[in-house]
This record gives structure tokens, sequence and C-alpha cells, in this order.
């Protein structure tokens, strides 16, 4: 259901460009990214990763001014680079906001487009096939 949302979001017409929480094609890369970073075990590669995240995403969106997240996210996330601290939640407060905003009307209007009642369609016809195998 994650791709339908996506592809969703991605060619809905009411999302702002330049708005990092409603650019469809920017929040869902920056949680992939997170979640990419989530994963890795070892302290170095999250180090990378982490300022890799923090300057493509993060810094990119300070210089433009267009960083709509709250500043205790900012903070929390400086805090732990200043100090080379990177455990797998450093990124925690953007992906809380990030669901947070698309948990409301983005997935609210998903529900009631064409994209959903395809996506329900296709796993209905699934688990027909299933069950009479």
């Amino acid at each position: 259901m994650i791709n339908s949302f996506r592809e969703f979001r991605a060619t809905s017409v009411s999302c702002g460009a330049l708005d990092p929480i409603t650019s469809p094609r920017l929040s869902f890369t920056f949680c992939l990214q997170i979640k990419a970073y989530e994963k890795l075990e070892c302290a170095e590669d999250r180090m990378k990763q982490a300022r890799d995240i923090y300057d493509n995403f993060i810094m990119k969106e300070l210089l433009a001014r267009s960083h709509d997240y709250s500043k205790e996210c900012l903070q929390h996330v400086q805090k732990h680079l200043m100090k080379n601290d990177v455990p797998v939640t450093l990124f925690e407060p953007y992906i809380e906001e990030i669901y947070n905003h698309l948990r409301d009307e983005p997935f609210k209007k998903f529900l009631e487009s064409e994209k959903y009642t395809r996506f329900c369609q296709w796993k209905n016809l699934e688990l027909n096939i299933q069950v009479s195998v």
C-alpha cells in the first residue's frame, strides 16, 4: 500500500513543491534514507550516512529557508552530530513529523482516490486466487 500511496502523492496536484513536509518526493525520499540509516549496524557507516542525510536534506532546506520542521528536530540531530553520536533513532523526530503530517489530509485524500480503489481491488483478487488454490 505504501507504493500506491507514494504514487498518489507524487501525482497529486495539491502538493506544495518547496515544502519539505508536503512535497511527496522529498518526504518519501527523506524517509527512505532515514530507514536505510536505521538498518546500518556499524557506527562508522551510520556517521557517514547521517552526515549525508543532514547535508542533502536538512542543511539544503535550511539554506533555502524552507525548513518547515520543528526546531526541536533540528536541535536533536545537530546535538548528536556535534558529539559524533549517531544512535539508530537519530532522525526519529523528523520521521514522526512527516508521518503525523501524512496521516492527516494526504492519507484521507488517498483513501478517497481511484488509486486506493484499484489497490483494494488488486488485493481482493490476490486473496481470491490464494483461497481458490
